[in-house]
């Protein structure tokens, strides 16, 4: 993957760059940095992409990206709810010899080596930390420093900790594939309601079909086809917790005509069917 590299500011006065996220919509390109990132969302709902991996995101989301790890969060194009968010970032070599000098922060370091590949704290573990979140942001550098210590112990004691991507190859500056990239993303989010094919895909970004493949797989470490059908997933998830549609209508809505089809994809990627996931969130 070749995402655009982000330049994170920094602080004058605190080792850890601590500030609120307000606007429309989540506008951040496809992207990476050095820094660790630590994130909560408290407004706003669409899609989160961590390195290969796709979810939805709802107030509550709360993950943790190492360096280098590409991400963006995604809001619907119809989204018009605002989004608003919490965003924590360091320097890996702000808390290394720290951390790694005193065996009472084990967990931590532990944290911190899942981080490589992004994590998620389970929503339900937000309650406990939203306002030592919102404190830290105005807290003097020094104890900020201290906080920020004190917060990152009581996520690696979470309970339910999930590792969100598989190894994304390839990682490296390259303003052509960036582009690339992000026409393909912004393609599937454009056009998933409808047919895409590999043919479609190809002539977009004037590659020919196999190129396109191989160079698909490369930086998503998985097949395009595959991509397609988890993103569409995801949609139907979205709508199936936050609407009243038809399930027929859902397939339709997130480019399945087939209901054979879509049943055995949704149970694939979610180990149960639309109607039960359904009923577990109303």
């Amino acid at each position: 993957m070749k995402p655009q590299l982000e330049l994170i500011e920094r602080e004058i006065d605190s080792s850890i760059h601590t500030f609120y996220y307000e606007n429309d919509c989540f506008s951040s390109p496809w992207h990476y940095h050095e820094e660790y990132e630590l994130t909560l969302i408290l407004k706003g709902s669409g899609i989160r992409y961590t390195g290969n991996s796709i979810e939805n995101f709802y107030p509550g989301d709360l993950v943790l990206v190492g360096p280098s790890l590409p991400h963006y969060w995604k809001n619907d194009a119809a989204y018009t709810g605002g989004v608003i968010s919490i965003c924590i970032q360091w320097n890996h070599e702000v808390l290394n010899k720290f951390i790694e000098d005193s065996i009472e922060f084990y967990q931590i370091q532990a944290l911190l080596q899942h981080a490589k590949f992004g994590v998620r704290i389970h929503p339900l573990f937000k309650d406990n930390v939203e306002d030592k979140f919102k404190k830290i942001v105005d807290l003097e550098p020094g104890k900020k420093m201290v906080a920020f210590i004190d917060l990152l112990l009581e996520l690696a004691q979470a309970p339910k900790i999930k590792t969100l991507s598989g190894v994304v190859k390839g990682l490296s500056v390259d303003k052509q594939s960036d582009n690339r990239i992000q026409k393909i993303l912004n393609y599937i989010s454009t056009n998933y309601t409808k047919k895409i094919s590999i043919k479609e895909m190809a002539e977009l970004t004037f590659m020919t079909e196999i190129s396109f493949c191989k160079f698909f797989k490369r930086r998503f470490n998985k097949s395009f086809t595959n991509y397609l059908n988890e993103f569409r997933i995801r949609k139907t998830c979205q709508l199936l917790r936050d609407t009243n549609q038809k399930l027929i209508d859902v397939a339709l809505n997130c480019g399945y005509e087939n209901m054979s089809f879509f049943h055995r994809q949704f149970k694939k990627y979610l180990k149960i069917t639309p109607g039960e996931y359904r009923m577990l969130y109303k």
